[in-house]
């Protein structure tokens, strides 16, 4: 049977943003973001507020054997270096260390703008704040997870110093670290872009185009965004890729949604090593954003949030036909979330072939947003959408 479990929710938090990896002894890491009482109090009013400077890491651990989560930890907070924080992943390293990658927002009242280091990105009227993004830091721990050291790393190209990321860090077969990326935003269509570090993460660069073109002249509005991107190795040269691909959304009940906007998800391959992408490709699915698995049969597992109602958490197998990606088997996994807002989903594969996602959202009229797992089997797969 299908089986639900909180991992996190409390009181005057948003907790949002998970991922989820296996922890090499049959048991699972989530990590999310919380956000503190402001964020969760806009909530209850319908304010979708994404980005906050009283907001943290938060990291939880279910070992192999327990059907409940251990409770969450804080790894690293906003207070630490002054920026919000946002979308954390995390890769378990060939050598068995955790990197945990998060982005960050440089965020002030807007009396302080002269603080921003560069033009502001974003106003937000409500909290008298003014932002901008300030790229992806980057944390290691050796001793699973009971201790972190931030990296030092160093992006030279300032665009994509600034670039953010859903994704978790992709180790090559030769300990090469790959990371999707997207950038363009206010002014310009997103692009989906990839960035390598050789020197496990002092330093990134060598960008190559994984969808749209790199911070292409078109306002934001009148274009595709592609932006949060998963990308998975299908061996030591190929490289799939999921992509958020935005447009301009009305609901239901014809309220345009500006944040963010939603769409359908697309996908691309690349046949060296992520320098070259083939031309993108819609995924014939509506959701944002996606999480790629390999399943041990060849075929792909990709988990997305539905944004439409009934608003949730929804799941394909997906298979290559020829040189399409087709998905040909669909399950949704929660259809009771209150609002779009909600989603986020990640998936690990388990041993014994069973799934593990995580996501968040809010139900039952509760506007708390929590974080959530499901483990569910292929078995209970069915055609379903």
């Amino acid at each position: 049977m299908m089986r639900h479990e909180i991992i996190y929710r409390e009181a005057d938090r948003y907790a949002s943003f998970p991922y989820i990896c296996g922890d090499g002894k049959a048991g699972h890491w989530a990590v999310f973001r919380q956000a503190g009482a402001k964020t969760a109090k806009a909530a209850v009013t319908g304010t979708h507020t994404h980005q906050d400077t009283d907001s943290r890491i938060m990291l939880a651990h279910r070992p192999a054997g327990r059907p409940d989560w251990l409770p969450a930890r804080t790894v690293w907070e906003s207070s630490n270096d002054g920026l919000a924080v946002n979308d954390p992943s995390l890769t378990v390293l060939s050598g068995g260390e955790l990197l945990l990658r998060y982005a960050r927002w440089k965020l002030v009242p807007v009396s302080r703008r002269s603080e921003l280091d560069g033009p502001a990105m974003r106003h937000f009227p409500r909290t008298a704040e003014v932002g901008r993004t300030a790229g992806n830091g980057f944390l290691l721990s050796d001793d699973d997870g009971a201790s972190w050291t931030p990296l030092d790393s160093r992006i030279a190209d300032e665009e994509l110093a600034r670039a953010c990321s859903r994704s978790p860090v992709v180790e090559a077969a030769d300990g090469v670290w790959l990371l999707p990326v997207y950038g363009g935003y206010p002014t310009q269509v997103e692009s989906a872009m990839m960035i390598r570090s050789w020197d496990r993460g002092e330093t990134w660069g060598d960008a190559s185009q994984i969808a749209g073109r790199p911070w292409l002249n078109t306002p934001y509005r009148e274009g595709i965004s592609y932006n949060e991107t998963s990308v998975i190795a299908l061996d030591e040269v190929t490289l799939l890729a999921a992509v958020r691909a935005d447009s301009g959304y009305v609901t239901e009940d014809d309220t345009f949604v500006s944040e963010g906007g939603v769409g359908d998800l697309c996908w691309t391959i690349s046949h060296d090593a992520g320098f070259t992408w083939e031309r993108v490709q819609p995924l014939g699915l509506f959701g944002q954003p996606a999480d790629l698995c390999l399943l041990p049969d060849g075929r792909i597992l990709c988990t997305y949030g539905y944004r439409r109602p009934p608003y949730g958490i929804r799941a394909a197998i997906c298979e290559f036909q020829g040189y399409d990606l087709v998905p040909v088997s669909h399950i949704t996994l929660r259809d009771d979330a209150d609002n779009w807002d909600c989603g986020y989903p990640a998936s690990s594969v388990n041993a014994d072939g069973t799934i593990t996602s995580v996501y968040y959202l809010h139900n039952e009229g509760n506007s708390l947003r929590h974080v959530a797992s499901t483990d569910w089997s292929l078995s209970e797969m069915s055609a379903r959408s």
